[in-house]
C-alpha cells in the first residue's frame, strides 16, 4: 500500500484489497481509514486512533511496525500485523509512505492456544508433590534449567528464579561422591537419549530439608543440545540409586 504525502492512496495490491474488503483503489480520506474499514485497537471496542495509525505515523517521517490493530467485519475479526515506512526526497521530506500488513490470526491463535496450555501446566505443577523442571544440557559441556516449578523451594529451599539462572545452586549441595556419580551417570543417559533416575543425598542452605532426593530426566529432544523434562522429590530411603 503507497500513499503520497498528501495522505492520498496510491497503489494496493490484490492482498490488500482483500483484507480491507475493497474491490478497486481506495478513494476513503486519510482521515476517515479507521471507520472506513473498521480498524480497531485489538481487544477493545475503540476504533484506532487516527494519530497513531502506521500510515499516519509514516507520513510524519516515522517508521514503525504494530501488530495491535484488527479489522472488524461482521463474519469475522482479522488481527493485522503492520509495517509502513517513509520514503525521502534528497532534501529529506516525506513524499510517500509504503504500508504493508498482513492477517495474522493463525499466528494468534497458535499463541493463545499455548498461553492456555502453559497456564494448564503452571496449575499441574502447582499441585504435583514435588518440583517439575527442564533441563538443557549443551555440547560444550554446560547445562542449565529453562523451567522449574514452584515446588523447588520446598526441595532444595531456594527461589526457582536462582535454580535457573545458576544449575551450580543445587549440584553444590549434594554430597561430593554423589554429585559426581550423578553428573556422570546423567550425561551416559543424555548421549544414550535414555531416560534416566537417581536418588542422592543434599545439605539444603538452612538445613531443615536435608535429607535424601530423587531425580527422573525423560522425554529427551536433540535440537543441536539435549533438552529433556524431569521431576524431583523428597524420599526417605537411597534404595534403587541409579537406573
Amino acid at each position: 500500500m503507497v500513499y503520497d504525502s498528501q495522505g492520498r492512496c496510491l497503489y494496493l495490491n490484490r492482498t490488500g484489497q482483500l483484507l480491507l474488503g475493497v474491490q478497486h483503489m481506495p478513494q476513503v480520506p486519510i482521515e476517515q481509514v479507521a471507520q472506513a474499514y473498521r480498524i480497531y485497537r485489538t481487544g477493545t471496542g475503540q476504533l484506532y486512533p487516527q494519530a497513531e495509525l502506521p500510515i499516519v505515523q509514516a507520513l510524519r517521517g516515522k517508521a514503525v511496525y504494530m501488530d495491535d490493530l484488527e479489522i472488524r467485519r461482521r463474519e469475522m475479526t482479522m488481527p493485522l500485523e503492520v509495517r509502513a515506512t517513509p520514503i525521502n526526497d534528497a532534501s529529506g521530506n516525506v513524499v510517500y509512505a509504503v504500508q504493508t500488513f498482513q492477517n495474522v490470526i493463525t499466528r494468534k491463535q497458535a499463541e493463545s492456544a499455548l498461553r492456555q496450555s502453559e497456564e494448564r501446566i503452571r496449575r499441574l505443577a502447582e499441585n504435583v508433590p514435588g518440583m517439575i523442571f527442564r533441563y538443557v544440557w549443551r555440547r560444550d559441556g554446560s547445562d542449565a534449567f529453562t523451567y522449574v516449578s514452584p515446588h523447588c523451594r520446598d526441595i532444595f529451599e531456594i527461589e526457582p528464579e536462582q535454580l535457573m539462572a545458576n544449575t551450580g545452586a543445587v549440584w553444590s549441595m549434594m554430597m561430593p561422591e554423589d554429585a559426581a556419580m550423578m553428573q556422570a551417570s546423567a550425561r551416559e543417559a543424555i548421549e544414550a537419549m535414555q531416560p534416566w533416575s537417581m536418588t542422592y543425598r543434599i545439605y539444603t542452605p538452612r538445613g531443615s530439608s536435608s535429607g535424601w532426593r530423587a531425580m527422573r530426566l525423560r522425554r529427551w529432544r536433540r535440537m543441536g543440545r539435549c533438552t529433556g523434562t524431569g521431576s524431583c522429590w523428597m524420599t526417605r530411603s537411597a534404595s534403587r540409586r541409579r537406573r
